[in-house]
């Protein structure tokens, strides 16, 4: 019997082997089936059986989640099984699984949150009904805002103590400097520790990532294009990504009778806040 009125996610139970997998979400906008760290554990799953996923999850937020990879799973709900493709994270949540479209589809299923009910044909062509468990939507829903707002409370934390700097007095350029960091470059390779020292992008916290719609390019530009980027690849100055949260369009201009490769980065000037420290004009130096 469905409790109204309700603002109840869509809980279920399903079965796989000798477990029953409980507080498994059913998320029609989701377009993958989900399986968190803890139930993975917890089914004795060795982490061989893992195959690599090249593409990252992309969340509501459009934040990118690195996944431990993907396993199939004979799911059993009442008399029928399906063979359900999960990726596999390695985050805190408070369900152990997310049934997305896929699976749905797979059911040729109808799933109804007001209703607390995912109907799909069962054997012999009856209509089979698996119910959802609204306690255990609640207890989700505690759990997660419970979760959300322990991030915010403030910590203690206990800090050893610190070496105190001597009075130098007039021996400054004595004292000055006492330690150097030298970093490593070789060769083949250059780059700095991200943990000795990184750079990010100053963006308003209230702006969006944008994913530009692709432009088509003339021939002779794609062309351009492709030169470009393997000289720039070829010089490790750029590298391959899988999950850009901000993506550009190349516009090519010609300048000095030579092409030159551009970026469109209207909209990320656009998020970017105003600097009230410019740089003095070229001209002027």
């Amino acid at each position: 019997m469905v409790q109204t009125p309700h603002t109840n996610a869509l809980v279920v139970t399903f079965q796989n082997g000798v477990h029953d997998v409980k507080q498994v979400l059913v998320d029609q906008g989701s377009s993958i089936e989900v399986m968190y760290n803890d139930l993975f554990k917890k089914l004795d799953l060795p982490m061989s059986v893992l195959q690599p996923v090249e593409v990252p999850l992309i969340c509501f937020n459009r934040a990118p989640i690195k996944s431990l990879g993907h396993i199939f799973l004979p799911i059993v709900v009442g008399s029928k099984m399906l063979s359900v493709k999960f990726v596999v994270v390695n985050i805190s949540s408070p369900y152990n699984a997310i049934l997305g479209r896929t699976w749905l589809h797979g059911m040729q299923a109808i799933a109804s949150t007001y209703y607390q009910v995912v109907r799909f044909i069962g054997t012999h062509r009856r209509q089979k009904d698996l119910r959802g468990d609204q306690v255990a939507s609640k207890k989700c829903y505690v759990s997660a805002v419970h979760n959300s707002t322990k991030g915010k409370q403030v910590q203690w934390v206990e800090v050893p103590d610190l070496a105190v700097l001597e009075d130098v007095g007039e021996l400054a350029k004595e004292k000055a400097i006492e330690d150097l960091v030298s970093m490593p470059i070789t060769e083949d390779r250059f780059w700095v520790d991200p943990n000795f020292i990184s750079q990010s992008l100053n963006v308003n916290k209230d702006s969006k990532p944008i994913v530009q719609k692709a432009r088509r390019s003339a021939p002779e530009h794609a062309e351009v294009v492709i030169e470009e980027v393997n000289r720039l690849l070829e010089a490790n100055a750029i590298q391959e990504v899988q999950y850009p949260t901000w993506l550009s369009n190349t516009i090519i201009v010609k300048k000095n009778d030579k092409w030159r490769v551009c970026i469109d980065y209207t909209n990320l000037n656009d998020a970017s806040p105003i600097d009230w420290f410019p740089l003095s004009k070229s001209t002027n130096w």
